[in-house]
């Protein structure tokens, strides 16, 4: 047996059917965008306002940072990370 074929095998075994399995990713994902709306979401927003503040020589759009807000998906998430990561590295080092 390949590997797609015990992936497929792993998969059918573990849910059944297909509205099962999407059905478990569709729960997944609310629960990964609902614990960040309630346990990071102001937060980074808080973080990022900060440290806009302190780059006030840099031009940026604040309208760029929309998906702070409401993120689309794990991926947006992933741009919220990734950006707040940038943002804090381009602060001088005396912070």
């Amino acid at each position: 047996m390949d590997n797609f074929e015990y992936e497929f095998y792993d998969w059918q075994k573990k849910y059944g059917s297909w509205e099962e399995y999407t059905k478990a990713m569709s729960q997944h994902y609310n629960e990964n965008m609902n614990n960040y709306n309630r346990n990071f979401k102001v937060e980074t927003i808080i973080f990022r306002d900060e440290i806009l503040s302190r780059l006030r020589n840099l031009n940026i759009a604040r309208n760029q940072y929309a998906d702070y807000e409401s993120p689309v998906n794990p991926i947006g998430i992933g741009f919220v990370v990734d950006d707040l990561e940038k943002l804090a590295k381009l602060l001088p080092q005396d912070y």
